[in-house]
């Protein structure tokens, strides 16, 4: 037995000190002795590996963040990362730009779901994964468009503007405009770039831009309603119009109202005469300088460059048409009596000679020729329908007759001249000659292209700048809303002018009811009309010359 010296030099057997201590400190059994191994080290443990919580965010052009940070391991011992993407949107191919650490990004141009995959090892090689799934969302742009009127001039410019729009994820837009549909002649750029836009249509019809709102991600469409382009600027009128004449010296319109006789300008200007007694028909001297308006039992003497009344004198007629002559006469047509004469007033003395006596049909339409020394009407009661001369000698008619036709063309009831006086429109699209020989006076010449037997000309003018007429037109009793002219040679179709919508809200247009020409220019002019409100409204349609 070993002993192990204490205090006091007292020596006491081991096998005491383990019974009075309770632990084995050394053994002294056996012969020799040797230390024991170290308690063994506590098992390794694995990593927890944590790639965030799932996202959800509106796509941006910024890259997106994973995290991994959150990782750990119950060892505290360094970790090393590995990411991989397990699923993205079909045409994604993202790529992280560090998969080995801890916090990694990647840029994506698409919207969808992207899986990634975490690995986290330690250095032992014990590993656990996870997964987060980041959805990157898009909401499209807001496209807003400033009102802008539908109804547009040629020529003119029209702002388009988009600058009101905006994207609900603050991204940058881009804006395309594209014209989706326009005239086949128009020659117009149909792609433009940019929130803002000045267009010039160059040609008359309908014309339709559709808007692309861009955020780079997901585009907004918007249709715009169509533009209704026109080539006539619409200057409404108050008053309403009985009948009216064109002054090629001055290029105006005067137009009769029921108690006023007005001069209406391109620009709008007008002037006005009041009148005694309530107007029927009106009509202006070759040189524009007067004018003669026929009343009911009168007719009346006015001074165009004065707009005032010269003088109103007394007839035993009430008159349905009237034709001033460049001599100072005017020559009434009776709208009563059935067989009636013609009444020729001295506009200066009141006189009156009474021409072709009972031998007139009541309601005749006249018209003087460009000679200024004839007169051609249209029976508007009698069927067959014919026309009539009827000479001019010092201020009185002196002679008449009719055409060699009797039911063999239509005629219709109204005369209109080419500018030359070589031949005369009617009605029913019939053109005849007009000259000083009786045996080819009113001789057939042609029929307009394309009437047909329901087609009713309205009012008619021409013009000898291109050498149109310009003629409005019902068909089977609807009501021109467009002015078609026709090469004046050969009576061939050339342009149509479709008049334009009444207003931007609906699809009604204007209707015709006169038609003037310049003979100088392309400018013509139309007196058109809406009867679709509780009145009558009428305003005057410029086409100025391009």
């Amino acid at each position: 037995m070993r002993l192990v010296r204490v205090a006091r030099t007292a020596f006491i057997p081991i096998t005491w000190i383990v019974a009075l201590t309770g632990t084995l400190l050394l053994s002294a059994c056996g012969g020799g002795s040797s230390p024991s191994p170290p308690p063994p080290a506590p098992p390794n443990r694995a990593p927890v590996a944590d790639a965030g919580n799932d996202v959800t965010q509106a796509i941006q052009s910024s890259p997106v963040a994973l995290d991994a940070t959150d990782s750990s391991d119950p060892d505290a011992d360094t970790l090393t990362y590995r990411w991989e993407v397990s699923s993205q949107p079909e045409s994604s191919a993202i790529e992280l730009d560090d998969p080995a650490s801890a916090q990694p990004s990647f840029a994506a141009a698409l919207t969808g779901e992207y899986v990634f995959e975490l690995e986290v090892s330690d250095p032992d090689g014990l590993s656990s994964t996870d997964t987060v799934t980041v959805t990157l969302t898009n909401e499209p742009p807001v496209v807003d468009v400033a009102s802008v009127d539908r109804i547009a001039l040629v020529g003119a410019d029209v702002s388009l503007d988009a600058q009101g729009s905006s994207d609900p994820d603050g991204h940058e837009l881009s804006f395309t405009w594209r014209i989706v549909e326009l005239p086949a002649d128009s020659g117009m750029q149909t792609v433009y770039d940019g929130p803002v836009q000045t267009i010039r249509f160059d040609s008359q019809g309908t014309y339709v831009f559709e808007l692309e709102v861009d955020d780079g991600y997901e585009p907004a469409l918007l249709t715009l309603e169509s533009f209704d382009v026109t080539v006539y600027t619409v200057i409404v009128l108050d008053e309403s119009i009985i009948d009216a004449e064109f002054d090629h010296v001055g290029e105006g319109i005067v137009a009769l109202t029921e108690k006023e006789l007005l001069t209406i300008r391109p620009d709008g200007n007008r002037a006005a005469v009041e009148l005694p007694a309530a107007g029927k028909a009106v009509s202006v001297s070759p040189d524009g300088a007067y004018a003669a308006v026929g009343h009911d039992g009168s007719v009346s003497h006015v001074d165009l460059n004065d707009m005032r009344l010269l003088e109103t004198h007394s007839l035993a007629a009430s008159l349905g048409d009237v034709v001033i002559d460049e001599y100072g006469y005017a020559h009434g047509f009776p709208d009563t009596g059935q067989w009636v004469s013609i009444y020729s007033v001295d506009l200066v003395s009141g006189a009156v000679r009474l021409g072709v006596e009972d031998f007139v049909r009541h309601q005749m339409r006249a018209r003087l020729h460009p000679s200024g020394a004839k007169i051609y009407g249209a029976n508007t009661d009698l069927s067959p329908s014919d026309l009539e001369r009827y000479s001019i000698v010092a201020g009185a008619i002196d002679g008449n007759y009719d055409s060699p036709y009797h039911g063999d063309h239509p005629f219709c009831g109204n005369v209109w001249f080419d500018p030359d006086g070589e031949l005369i429109l009617s009605p029913c699209g019939v053109v005849v000659r007009a000259t000083d020989d009786r045996a080819t006076d009113m001789i057939f010449a042609m029929r307009l292209e394309g009437f047909i037997a329901t087609d009713r000309i309205r009012d008619a003018a021409s013009s000898a700048h291109g050498g149109l007429w310009y003629v409005v037109a019902e068909r089977d009793g609807w009501a021109p809303d467009h002015v078609q002219t026709y090469d004046i040679e050969f009576g061939r179709r050339a342009e149509r002018f479709n008049l334009p919508l009444v207003d931007a809200a609906g699809e009604r247009r204007w209707f015709a009811d006169f038609v003037f020409a310049s003979s100088s220019s392309q400018a013509h002019y139309v007196i058109a009309y809406d009867d679709s409100g509780e009145s009558k409204r009428q305003a005057l349609l410029v086409r100025r010359s391009p």
